[in-house]
Parts: structure tokens; sequence; C-alpha cells
């Protein structure tokens, strides 16, 4: 197994989405933010300091679809659940949108059985403290 660096990972996925995604480089904030939530998320999850090289991929899939889902939901080409006539109603169906903390615990725990692999134990020691 190949392992990288935190920064290494964050790097390698930003360069990975934006070439998959390339508007995504107009929201640079946004896709940082995202890279390094996951990232420090999986290290935390699996008691590393290193990232599983592997792992790379999963996260450009799964950040890249939070992004267009973000796009989504930033305005554009939202999708209609209902409209009324009278006194005029238009309904979205927002309901498969999530905020930010629960598309990315969604994502995470889509990936759990991935991350497992990767898992060591957590000796007392070894806890993070925030």
């Amino acid at each position: 197994m190949i392992f990288i660096s935190a920064q290494e990972a964050i790097t390698t996925i930003t360069d990975n989405i934006t070439i998959m995604i390339p508007q995504a480089a107009a929201n640079t904030d946004m896709l940082k933010l995202y890279i390094e939530r996951f990232v420090y998320d999986v290290l935390d999850y699996c008691h590393r300091d290193d990232f599983p090289k592997t792992l790379v991929y999963t996260a450009v899939e799964l950040l890249g679809k939070r992004l267009n889902s973000t796009s989504v939901a930033g305005g554009e080409d939202l999708p209609v659940k209902s409209i009324k006539h009278n006194d005029t109603e238009f309904v979205f169906a927002l309901n498969s949108i999530s905020d930010i903390g629960n598309a990315a615990d969604a994502d995470f725990e889509s990936i759990r059985t991935k991350l497992n692999l990767y898992r060591k134990l957590a000796r007392s020691s070894e806890l993070r403290t925030v």
C-alpha cells in the first residue's frame, strides 16, 4: 500500500477535481474547504498521519458529486416538485440536496467499509485532541 502526506493528498485531489470539473477552479475556497475536510476526516477516522493514495480517486468522485449538487443548489436548474396556478406557488425538489454537514456525513458513511481497510487501532496515547 502506498501512503502520501495530508498536504500531498489535498494537492493531488485538488488537481484531479479541477481537471474533472474545470468550473470548480472558479471557487477555490469552497473546493479547498471540502477537500481539507474530507482528508482530515479520513485521517481522523483511520487514526493515521498518512493518507492512502488509493482513496484519492474516491475523494475525487465524492467531492465531484458534492460540487455538482452544490452548483445545483446554487441556482442552476433546480428540479421542480410541484407548481400551483392560482396565487402562483412553486415547490422545488430539494430533499435530495443536503447542506454541507449532512452531505459530508452521508458521503463519508458511503465509503466507511473502504476506509476500514486502512484503519489502525487507536491507543489512548494516539488519540488526537482538539
